[in-house]
Parts: C-alpha cells; structure tokens; sequence
C-alpha cells in the first residue's frame, strides 16, 4: 500500500512517538498504512487506522495487515470509535494531513490540476458539498473569503471575479476549466505554481479540514493516556497552527518538540513530496 502514499517522517514520527513493544495506538489518518505499518514494526500490539475514504479503506483491508484495525470514519469520531471497540490506555496518536499520492493520481476527484476531471475534491461521498457546488453557486465575497483563508491568496478577490464571470458563460465543471480561469488572472512569480493554492483552498472547503484539525488535535490530547504521545504532521502553514496552538494551550501536556521537526535531505531526494512537512510531539502530564 506504498503506492498509494509514501509515508514522511517515518522514523522521526517513530522516535517521537516512542513505540512500545505491545503498546496500543491509533493511526488518526491511515491513508495506505504506512505509518500503521511502522507503528506495527516496532513492536506495537494493537494499532487502529482510522480512514475516511471508503476506497481505501477498502483496498487496506484486503491486505489482512496483523493487529490492525480498521475504520472508515474521521478522526474527530475517535474517541467514540476508541469507546466502541473497548480500547483503553492509549500510548500514542499520530496524525499525517497530507494529501496521498492515491488522491491525486488515481482518485479521478479533482484534486490536482495536472489532470482533467470533475470538480469533486470530496475525500468521502458522505460529504454533502463537491468542488464544483462550490465554484458555480458561491458569491464573490464568499469565494475570495475561501482563497484568502484557506490558500493565502493574496489576489483572491481577482480570482473569484474571473470566476463568476467565466460562469456566466456556462457551469464550470473540471479541473482544466477552472485552471484555465485561475491561469488567465494570476501571475506565476516561482517555480509554484498559482493554481496550487487555489485548489488547496477549494479541497479545504469542502473537507473542512481546518475544523476538523482542531477538533481531532483536541480529542487525541483527550483520549491518550498519562505519559502518552500525540504526534501531527502538517503541510502549510495553516494545519501547523492549529497543531502548534492546540499543543502550547492544553495545560494537560507539554510539547515535545520546540521547533517542528522537518525531513532529512536524503527523504527530501527520496520523496520531494515531503519538502513541506513538518511534524510536532505533545506528551500528556502523568
């Protein structure tokens, strides 16, 4: 399950985590088990992955992985899944918000703007709201509030002009259409290209994922146990935020790590996609 995401920070999600042989973890974002997997390798007893996307979920399970669980759910419903499957004493949660590999090559959702496809951008059918709901039925003002929150885009409020007014013409549908809007308004000053935050902001949107950061951020530092750990990897600024204010104000615990914790440069020519990860440790008080 490699392919579908190659796992970053493996080792230092690891040493941070401080896997013990027969301890009992949960992987709050299983995505292809990577983590899961290395949890598991260093003697840990029990690990439950916790998985949105029901495609995943499906192609994890046939791996009959031992002494992993799996559940296809969000981790802001961990402690209640943690309740229903009876298990206590958890020694450590790890999160990981990036994007997969299998998301934006094979999910044919929408995700990368490298591809032509429907507007979706949906990690589960269970959400109500598709990219394209979004891009054809929001006002000007709402538009521009999502780039500018969610992709820091300082020339939002131009993007979602060119937005509403290419959609007068017609519904905008793929993702070749609305890169070819974004295109034609925004510069391209770095080797990134403008449409990366435009699309991050959009897949945001829909998963509200910065909600649900907070949310599960909050109930890992709830439900591990004293001397337990909580380890997050982020990938913009925004996730990291969160991570780092939710682990400065719980007085329960204390950080672990001062600074966040960045890959090698030997990941860095392995994997480029993890150039921007970044990982943060919080321990709970005993």
């Amino acid at each position: 399950m490699y392919g579908i995401h190659k796992p970053v920070l493996v080792k230092e999600a690891m040493e941070y985590l401080q896997v013990k042989k027969g301890g009992v973890y949960l992987d709050a974002t299983l995505d292809g088990g990577g983590h899961a997997r290395a949890i598991l390798a260093h003697g840990a007893g029990r690990v439950l992955g916790i998985e949105r996307d029901p495609e995943i979920v499906r192609m994890v399970k046939k791996e009959h992985i031992p002494h992993l669980e799996v559940e296809e759910s969000s981790y802001v419903n961990m402690e209640a899944l943690a309740t229903r499957r009876h298990i206590k004493n958890i020694d450590g949660i790890l999160f990981d918000f990036g994007l997969s590999s299998w998301h934006l090559e094979s999910s044919r959702r929408g995700f990368s703007f490298l591809r032509d496809e429907a507007l979706d951008m949906r990690f589960s059918n269970k959400e109500k709201v598709t990219a394209a709901e979004i891009i054809n039925t929001r006002s000007v003002a709402e538009l521009t509030e999502i780039f500018r929150e969610y992709g820091e885009e300082r020339l939002a409020s131009r993007v979602a002009h060119a937005i509403v007014k290419a959609r007068k013409q017609g519904r905008i549908m793929t993702t070749s259409h609305l890169y070819k809007i974004i295109s034609g308004v925004l510069p391209r000053y770095s080797a990134k290209n403008p449409a990366a935050k435009i699309f991050q902001a959009l897949r945001i949107a829909v998963n509200r994922e910065l909600e649900n950061i907070e949310m599960g951020i909050k109930a890992a530092l709830r439900l591990v146990r004293p001397g337990g750990r909580v380890a997050a990897i982020s990938f913009h600024s925004l996730e990291d935020r969160i991570v780092k204010n939710a682990f400065r104000n719980d007085t329960g615990g204390f950080a672990v790590t001062k600074k966040p914790v960045t890959p090698s440069q030997r990941e860095l020519r392995e994997n480029p996609r993890a150039r921007s990860a970044r990982l943060r440790a919080w321990e709970k008080k005993v």
